[in-house]
């Protein structure tokens, strides 16, 4: 079932939450959102006398994501499940006491994105959140549900600083005047949202960035000195349009 938020018809478009609202507003959309683990198997040195030589490890890659079907279909940030073959993909859904497995069913490679398949998601219904059509505006107060520092379920609250952001080469313009060094390997001409005040650390990335309505404005990417920015809707609906279309 599609997740938004509905709000008091008195209130502006877009306007920000009132204090009154964040609390139920985090309550629901959070149901949209997921926690991705990486498990990386490989074989312990032989180091103290708990450690012997061969045996297997496991280390963890935590991130975020978020569902955007019906399907149970999770859009996350690629560098979340990027590893070596023996890898193991998992999630966690809210209120989930154990993750569960999950496959990458589509990657787009320049846009670092990727998309997730839990194995048995379909015998509930699915939260899922819908992505936005309206452009997000300088100034915009907007919510991001992830899980950073490992700290599940948390919810970051910003504003749109720049919307028109692009990635060039290894560069991000945020107008004529001001260039960032950004994320190397992505698209040119990528288009991305810069964001004030998140202050993204490890495992938010892949998380859904909220407008008060509950619909999707980007998804959290990387983060730079003070700055955050987001893959914009339309980059994450023509990755979706591209695993539809792939799918026949």
């Amino acid at each position: 079932m599609a997740t938004t938020f509905a709000r008091a018809q008195d209130v502006p478009p877009f306007s920000p939450l009132l204090e009154t609202e964040k609390p139920p507003f985090f309550k629901k959309m959070r149901n949209s959102v997921v926690v991705t683990f990486q498990v990386i198997s490989k074989k312990r040195v032989g180091v103290g006398s708990r450690a012997r030589a061969g045996e297997d490890e496991n280390d963890i890659r935590y991130g975020s994501g978020f569902v955007f079907s019906s399907e149970g279909h999770i859009l996350t940030w690629g560098d979340n499940i990027k590893g070596n073959k023996s890898s193991k993909i998992q999630v966690q859904f809210f209120q989930q006491n154990e993750p569960i497995d999950a496959s990458v069913v589509y990657s787009h490679p320049t846009k670092n994105v990727a998309i997730l398949k839990p194995k048995d998601c379909l015998h509930r219904p699915v939260a899922y959140a819908e992505l936005a059509d309206n452009e997000a505006e300088v100034g915009m107060e907007v919510y991001c549900i992830g899980h950073p520092l490992g700290l599940t379920y948390n919810m970051l609250i910003g504003q749109v600083g720049f919307p028109g952001a692009r990635q060039y080469g290894e560069f991000v313009e945020l107008d004529n005047n001001r260039i960032l060094r950004g994320k190397a390997g992505l698209d040119d001409k990528l288009a991305l949202i810069q964001l004030n005040n998140i202050h993204g650390s490890d495992a938010i990335e892949g998380a859904p960035v909220f407008d008060a309505s509950g619909r999707v404005l980007g998804m959290l990417a990387f983060c730079l000195t003070l700055f955050d920015f987001a893959i914009h809707h339309k980059e994450l609906k023509a990755v979706i349009g591209e695993f539809k279309g792939n799918k026949g």
